[in-house]
């Protein structure tokens, strides 16, 4: 859900903010929350904006599912990971079902 998040923070727009009234947003309540508390104790103390830390936790998040695999011989996913994103104000961007019809 945290590589979601930052997914879904970067459609139009990396800005640190997801709209969770849009139907496309379903489910991310939560990981919000959780991150954002991550952010107000580790991020914001170092100027950091919340669109970089949605990155940071997000390209994180798939580097320790890559360590949790069960192969020793996998490679370690290659992400570049760019800072200087701005936080934004919000935006509207209507994304599809994430249920894809299947309810």
């Amino acid at each position: 859900t945290i590589v979601r998040l930052s997914f879904h923070d970067c459609v139009g727009g990396c800005d640190g903010f997801i709209d969770t009234d849009l139907h496309g947003n379903e489910g991310l309540a939560d990981t919000i929350r959780t991150v954002n508390e991550m952010y107000d104790s580790l991020g914001a103390p170092t100027g950091m904006s919340r669109a970089d830390f949605y990155a940071l936790v997000g390209t994180l998040a798939v580097h320790k599912a890559a360590d949790n695999q069960q192969s020793p011989t996998a490679p370690m996913p290659t992400i570049p990971l760019f800072f200087g994103r701005a936080d934004g104000e919000g935006r509207i961007v209507d994304l599809p079902n994430p249920h894809n019809g299947i309810e």
